[in-house]
């Protein structure tokens, strides 16, 4: 289990609070948030562009448990990942 496994886990188990985000006055879900951040930035790096000043990939790597070193790679694995956390909440929804 990936570090963002356990902490989904934790917080879906209610065994760890998580900041409430907001967007345009709503609040949305955090692990979503994080989600898309990280997309975006994964985005960018594919691209050749680093996000920000002192951003490592490595970090992201290790938590989300993607592997190798190919930048395309990286964000089709991750996009996997985000297609796996929608699908989930469309479980949820019909249940």
């Amino acid at each position: 289990m990936t570090p963002f496994e356990q902490k989904l886990k934790d917080y879906r188990e209610g065994n760890v609070a998580l900041p409430k985000v907001y967007v345009a006055g709503q609040q949305i879900d955090p692990m979503g948030y994080q989600l898309a951040v990280t997309r975006f930035e994964l985005g960018l790096y594919a691209s050749g562009m680093i996000p920000r000043r002192g951003w490592k990939v490595t970090p992201i790597k290790e938590f989300f448990g993607l592997k190798g070193n190919d930048r395309k790679s990286l964000v089709t694995q991750f996009d996997a990942i985000v297609m796996a956390y929608k699908n989930e909440l469309s479980g949820i929804g019909a249940e």
